[in-house]
């Protein structure tokens, strides 16, 4: 196929615009839906797991993996809608073919447009960008009057970004300008992409710099949640209040994120995707309590210190909640119980004892059966994990092993190795704490 020009765009042609046709309230129709979810089934997951250690639970394969979802940037528009819980990375979709204009020199068609749907949910803020596998730097300063701001290193001069928050009403000026009719598919004036966090990348071509289609990964900080400390309201300190998201705010809290999947997260077109579950089935008093705990300030490995349970997951639509629940509470060593209809979230090591009881408390009228030495696959004496490594452009990460001499000795001097996926935990540290408290509370 010949080069068009600087860039090569090969079946999707010069100048092709947005592959859909635009929606309602002038939002990109990306044949996308919002699924609202329940938490049917939960019951028996929490019955089947209570004979399990907490270091067999986390083996546990989820029905779906949770963490950074989009890892390269897709195309079309029959990918879920997605939005982030905690800070994290995504590839994003392409909302439109890639498209050319413009001459630089003698090279024509040398600037490269993408349009890239990065949430489906408005607020989430703009933490990052990687092209072609490496973290680069999006300068504040100087501005381009058309392609936005620009982008430091190797790519200065060669590569800019307008990130759109999703409070935006108008279409983007330099789309709409440079991709007029009679383009194939024209950008108009209505396609503002209303409710949709998207970033508008151009690139200019240099064969030095661009050895193919750049590839983009963007870090964006969580979608804006409710966290009752934060609220006068219900006993807090703060202006935020259930239900106005303009007052919510961005957190990385696994408490407050676990507790906001519960309440339930109002999609744009109103489905609530969650548990939907009342505030008075969530006592806040212990809510808090483990938000406070998640928050406490622990040693970061590196003379300094970090919140002690943090989480970052990209989520679909279609996703189950509870599945991503769980895969949060992995990240801290967490539980969530119901009892009554009242559900309570524990995070970390178990607390005192509230409840003794012994032998003839128990009415026994069925067989039992009782197994003192679990068999060899069960038992571990090392571990490690996998996690999303932000210093490794968020690609999947394996963790330091921990071992034990002692605990080798004791299981015939062999090593019996735990291999954990923390997809929702991008923090080295807490997943050394995580670790090492499941295999200790494991032996």
């Amino acid at each position: 196929m010949p080069q068009v020009g600087g860039f090569l765009l090969g079946a999707v042609g010069v100048g092709s615009g947005v592959a859909g046709a635009i929606g309602a309230a002038g939002a990109f129709k990306l044949g996308a839906v919002f699924a609202a979810t329940t938490f049917g089934g939960i019951a028996t997951n929490l019955l089947a797991s209570v004979a399990l250690s907490a270091l067999s639970m986390a083996l546990q394969p989820t029905p779906k993996a949770a963490g950074l979802r989009t890892e390269t940037t897709l195309r079309g528009g029959t990918t879920p809608e997605v939005f982030l819980l905690g800070r994290s990375a995504t590839g994003g979709t392409m909302v439109c073919p890639p498209m050319s204009h413009g001459k630089a020199g003698k090279t024509p068609n040398a600037y490269l447009t993408y349009v890239i749907e990065l949430a489906g949910i408005p607020g989430h803020q703009l933490d990052g960008l990687s092209l072609n596998g490496e973290a680069v730097e999006i300068l504040a300063d100087d501005p381009h009057p058309d392609y936005g701001q620009r982008i430091g290193g190797e790519y200065e001069d060669r590569a800019w970004i307008r990130y759109y928050d999703g409070t935006q009403t108008e279409a983007d000026p330099m789309l709409v300008a440079t991709y007029p009719a009679p383009y194939v598919r024209p950008w108009s004036a209505d396609m503002v992409g209303a409710g949709i966090c998207y970033a508008v990348l151009t690139f200019r071509y240099d064969r030095k710099v661009w050895s193919g289609w750049p590839q983009c990964r963007f870090v964006l900080s969580s979608v804006p949640v409710y966290d009752p400390r934060l609220d006068s309201s219900v006993g807090g300190d703060g202006p935020q209040r259930w239900g106005d998201t303009s007052t919510y705010a961005p957190s990385n809290n696994a408490a407050v994120l676990a507790y906001n999947v519960k309440r339930g997260i109002v999609l744009p077109g109103g489905e609530v995707w969650g548990g939907n579950i009342p505030e008075a089935d969530l006592p806040l008093v212990a809510w808090m309590a483990e938000m406070d705990l998640a928050d406490q300030l622990v040693d970061d490995g590196d003379d300094g210190t970090e919140p002690q349970y943090r989480a970052g997951v990209e989520v679909r639509a279609d996703d189950e909640p509870f599945s991503v629940i769980e895969e949060v509470l992995k990240g801290c060593n967490g539980q969530v119980s119901e009892t009554g209809g009242v559900w309570t979230l524990r995070l970390g090591a178990p607390r005192l004892p509230v409840l003794f009881f012994e032998d003839h408390h128990i009415i026994a009228d069925e067989a039992e059966e009782f197994r003192p030495f679990p068999p060899i696959d069960q038992i571990f004496n090392a571990i490690s994990a996998t996690y999303p490594d932000p210093e490794q452009n968020w690609e999947s990460t394996e963790s330091e092993l921990i071992t034990n001499a002692d605990w080798e000795a004791e299981d015939g001097d062999r090593r019996l190795t735990a291999s954990l996926s923390l997809p929702v935990v991008p923090y080295p540290m807490q997943v050394v704490r995580v670790t090492n408290a499941l295999i200790t509370d494991h032996r």
